[in-house]
């Protein structure tokens, strides 16, 4: 079906090609009046017997058509209703112009034929034929007027004039129809083409989901390929000289083997609330929470090396909407990242206005490398500053899903002079302890 573009298109190129018609037969008008002009003055004059209509005819003619050729009124008029009264008024000087330049005897008569041609043009098949009738009717007026005139001449020429109707009709039904077919099938490609590309953007999109996923089982399978390799060989090891080890190697392949099952286990919660956050089914339950509080506990699971130096700077009355559990785990690895790739000094800072509080986490490490920063975000996304250091490459990911699950958002810029911060902007929550209500509910 068409919409609102395609039909004004159409009514456009209408009234474009309208235009043009009128422009084209003020033109011929001109042109057939300025050669019947001379031709009478040449071979009949102003001594032929009906002269005065003649001059009547052409001072009325060659005014009008340099009118409706170099003026354009069609331009500032409605084009049917100018288009039928100029009709009339060719085909009244026409009738005039045959009668003062001979009567049925006027070599002149064939200007019929290019009054029809002009409806032709204009208008449809059943116009023309109308205008053919009409002015075939004109012309037998002519023949009556001036007296007996043999049948053949009452039917001869009027037939003609009706024929060329007819004729030009089709015609022109026929180049309107063309138009109309090359208009169609112009806006079908248009169509099609514009389908043609939404689908290979789709084929795209689909083929670069699907690669993305076959990355990302790589990666995961490449992840957890270390820790259970580790597992299986301590358990092949364990089982074979257990009672043979010492107890400090039968107690360092456990701790060992602890080490890497907590790895494959962190992996796996991870992967399983990233599959989660995709498909929207993670339970979140967003209440009032303190930012200090939740740095403390961060801190505490995961305490910073014995060469880190955090500085934090959060106000007691600074709180967020989120669900404090997971909010304390987006903390926790923006801290664990900020102790692997980044120097010894660490700050932890919040920032607030009216409606949100923003959290940042500052390091002066080396930064993510420029080639990184478009992947920071995405699973599995690691610089090669960080491959031969432990981690999934998930946690950045997990992270930025689970703070706009919270509604907020998370980013990255680098520190100056050096470094990495990252920016956790989160729903301010309102501050309850002027009022003495508790801690909101689940929102």
């Amino acid at each position: 079906m068409p919409n609102r573009s395609d039909a004004e298109a159409l009514q456009a190129t209408s009234h474009r090609k309208t235009l043009i018609m009128e422009r084209s037969v003020s033109m011929l008008r001109a042109l057939v009046i300025g050669v019947n002009v001379f031709a009478w003055f040449v071979f009949l004059g102003p001594s032929s017997p009906r002269a005065p209509i003649a001059w009547i005819v052409i001072s009325i003619a060659v005014p009008y058509a340099i009118w409706s050729y170099f003026t354009r009124p069609y331009l500032r008029f409605p084009l049917l209703g100018l288009g039928a009264l100029t009709l009339t008024m060719d085909a009244a000087l026409i009738t005039l112009w045959v009668l003062g330049t001979g009567g049925p005897e006027s070599p002149f008569w064939v200007i019929y034929f290019v009054s029809v041609i002009s409806v032709g043009m204009r208008y449809d098949i059943r116009q023309a034929i109308a205008a053919s009738i009409a002015e075939a009717g004109l012309y037998l007026s002519v023949l009556t007027l001036d007296g007996p005139v043999r049948g053949i001449e009452m039917l001869i020429r009027p037939s003609y004039i009706v024929i060329a109707g007819i004729a030009v009709g089709f015609l022109a039904r026929q180049e309107r129809l063309s138009r109309e077919e090359r208009i169609h099938f112009e806006r079908i490609a248009v169509e099609h083409a514009e389908l043609l590309g939404r689908e290979r953007e789709t084929v795209e999109r689909l083929r670069r989901l699907d690669q993305m996923k076959t990355e990302f089982v790589a990666s995961a399978a490449h992840e957890l390929r270390t820790p259970l390799t580790t597992l299986a060989g301590f358990a092949i090891t364990l089982s074979e000289y257990g009672p043979k080890l010492s107890p400090d190697r039968f107690d360092e392949a456990l701790q060992a083997m602890r080490r890497q099952g907590a790895r494959a286990k962190a992996l796996i919660d991870n992967l399983l609330d990233l599959s989660q956050l995709e498909q929207g089914s993670l339970q979140i339950q967003a209440a009032r929470v303190a930012l200090r509080s939740v740095v403390q506990t961060a801190l505490e699971t995961a305490p910073p090396p014995p060469e880190a130096k955090i500085d934090v700077a959060i106000d007691d009355g600074d709180a967020a909407l989120a669900d404090r559990a997971r909010l304390e785990q987006v903390v926790t690895n923006l801290l664990t990242n900020a102790y692997r790739y980044g120097g010894p000094h660490i700050s932890v800072r919040v920032k607030h206005d009216e409606d949100s509080v923003v959290l940042t986490v500052t390091d002066d490490g080396e930064g993510v490398p420029d080639e990184i920063v478009p992947q920071l975000f995405q699973p599995f996304g690691r610089g090669t500053n960080a491959v031969k250091l432990p981690g999934s490459g998930l946690g950045l990911a997990i992270s930025r899903r689970l703070v706009e699950a919270f509604g907020g958002t998370m980013w990255y810029e680098p520190a100056d002079p050096h470094g990495s911060r990252f920016y956790v902007s989160l729903r301010r929550a309102p501050d309850y302890s002027s009022t003495g209500i508790g801690s909101a509910g689940p929102v």
